[in-house]
C-alpha cells in the first residue's frame, strides 16, 4: 500500500493517487498525513459497501467539500463530456493551492487515467502526462481502450 505524489505543472497545488486500502480505513488520517482538502473516489457504490462500508458513509456526508465521488466502473472510463467539469473541478481546488487524493480500487487504471488527463487539463501534453504518472505510481495510467480513448478525447478537445 502506498500514497504517491505526483508533480503537477502550473499549480501549487498537489496530487497524490493511492488504492482504496490506503484511503478507506481513515480518510480524515490521510487528509491529515498529505495536508490534502479533498479525496477523490472514483469506486462504485458496490466496490466500497462490500469492501469499505464505513468509508461509503464518509463519502456521502463529507461531499463536496472534502469528498469528491466520481464513480466509474473498473477497467472503464467515462466520456469527456462528463469527465471535463470533474477536472475543472479539481483545477479550482489545485490553483488555490490545496492538494487532491485521488483513488479507486488500485490506484491504478481508473486513477492513473483520470491523473493523466488532469495533468493534461492543467497544461501538459499527453505523452508528457502519461510520462509523469507512469513515473510517479507504479502501473498508473490508462489501461483498457475506454481509458485510452478518454485520454485522446480529452487532448482533442483541449487542443494538444
Amino acid at each position: 500500500m502506498s500514497i504517491d505524489r505526483v508533480p503537477l505543472p502550473s499549480t501549487d497545488g498537489s496530487l497524490w493517487l493511492c488504492g482504496l486500502r490506503d484511503v478507506a480505513d481513515d480518510p480524515d488520517a490521510v487528509l491529515t498525513s498529505t495536508g490534502a482538502s479533498t479525496v477523490i473516489c472514483l469506486n462504485e457504490r458496490h466496490e466500497l459497501e462490500r469492501r469499505a462500508p464505513y468509508y461509503a458513509d464518509w463519502l456521502r456526508s463529507n461531499q463536496p467539500g472534502r469528498a469528491l465521488w466520481f464513480p466509474i466502473r473498473n477497467f472503464h472510463a467515462e466520456s469527456a463530456d462528463a469527465t471535463m467539469p470533474l477536472l475543472d473541478l479539481v483545477v479550482e481546488r489545485l490553483e488555490r493551492g490545496e492538494g487532491v487524493v485521488m483513488h479507486c480500487a488500485m490506484g491504478q487504471g481508473r486513477a492513473g487515467t483520470m491523473g493523466v488527463c488532469l495533468l493534461m487539463r492543467l497544461g501538459a501534453t499527453s505523452e508528457q502526462a502519461l510520462a509523469t504518472v507512469a513515473a510517479h505510481r507504479m502501473f498508473a495510467g490508462p489501461g483498457d481502450g475506454a481509458q485510452w480513448a478518454l485520454v485522446d478525447d480529452i487532448a482533442r478537445e483541449l487542443g494538444r
